[in-house]
């Protein structure tokens, strides 16, 4: 694991702790980012866009809960709380 991974997993894990998520068990994913100037999600219909890479990701901490429910965190809205549906 890079030393950047590593740095995004502890964040989750005091993210968890913050929400009182058990991560045990859990995949960890990040995503791929990028800016689109002009129409977004524009290219899944042929319109023509310009997309801008950026070095940032969303990370993912995710397990199946046996609930039949999802229990979501973020930590761009922590005053949010667990989102559960």
């Amino acid at each position: 694991m890079s030393e950047q991974d590593q740095m995004a997993f502890g964040k989750l894990q005091e993210l968890a702790g913050t929400a009182e998520i058990d991560l045990k068990g859990t995949k960890v994913r990040r995503t791929s980012s990028r800016f689109c100037l002009g129409v977004e999600h524009g290219d899944y219909n042929g319109t023509e866009l310009f997309g801008v890479g950026t070095d940032r990701f969303i990370w993912m901490a995710y397990r199946p809960s046996g609930s039949g429910k999802m229990r979501l965190f973020s930590g761009n809205f922590p005053s949010d709380g667990v989102i559960e549906f």
